[in-house]
Parts: structure tokens; C-alpha cells; sequence
């Protein structure tokens, strides 16, 4: 039973990291009536790319048509080419859960192989 467990733990494991890491970022740029106002919402992460060439990634507390505000900085409009907004990407998403579901299974099919046939075999 040992070994089941292992499998187990290493299933949840895998599906935490691989739903946690589906995620893209959507390039916007300002709309000519709302500015970002309408693409981009407080609470957001985001990467801001600066006209200079540089940029900041923030988690958005306030957005106006003057500034960009995050926690610890805010950016005028001016100085802003586009932004990035972080989103959950649902092929990703799709594509990982169904891939771990299909190694479990066939993991799972493994060890119960393994048992059945009395293999004294273990994952350590």
C-alpha cells in the first residue's frame, strides 16, 4: 500500500504544479476612447513595457487615464507602450490535466499489476 500512496502524492503534486503554471500573457493596447480603463481591471497581474524600452511587472490596485497604479510604483499613461495581462490559458490547462490524468492511470495500472502479480517491487 505504500506504493499506492506514493503514486498518489506524486499525481496531486503534478496536477498542483501543472495547474498553477497555465497561464499567458494578452498584449493590450489603449483603446482610443477608454485608454486601458476597458482591457485592464484592478487585481490583475501585469507587465507594463515602457516607451523607453524598459518595463515593470505589478499587480494592478487602480487604473485612471493618468496613471498605472500598483503597489509599490505607478506609471504615468504617457510612458506606457502596451501592457500585458496575465490570464489563465484553458488549452493549457486542458492540455496538463489530461496529460497527468493519462500518467496516472497508467502509473496506477502499474502498481496494481505490480501487486497482483505479488511483485515485492517499491517506488523508494
Amino acid at each position: 500500500m505504500k506504493t499506492i500512496s506514493h503514486v498518489f502524492v506524486c499525481a496531486v503534486l503534478s496536477l498542483s504544479v501543472a495547474v498553477t503554471g497555465c497561464s499567458t500573457y494578452r498584449k493590450v493596447q489603449a483603446d482610443p476612447s477608454t485608454g486601458y480603463r476597458s482591457q485592464v481591471r484592478a487585481g490583475e497581474k501585469v507587465v507594463v513595457h515602457l516607451k523607453s524600452g524598459g518595463k515593470a511587472e505589478m499587480v494592478v490596485q487602480k487604473i485612471s487615464d493618468k496613471a498605472i497604479v500598483g503597489k509599490s510604483k505607478s506609471i504615468p499613461i504617457s510612458e506606457v507602450s502596451f501592457i500585458e495581462v496575465k490570464e489563465a490559458s484553458a488549452g493549457k490547462t486542458t492540455a496538463l490535466v489530461g496529460g497527468v490524468i493519462v500518467v496516472g492511470t497508467v502509473l496506477g495500472i502499474a502498481v496494481l499489476r505490480g501487486l497482483a502479480n505479488g511483485s515485492d517491487d517499491k517506488f523508494e
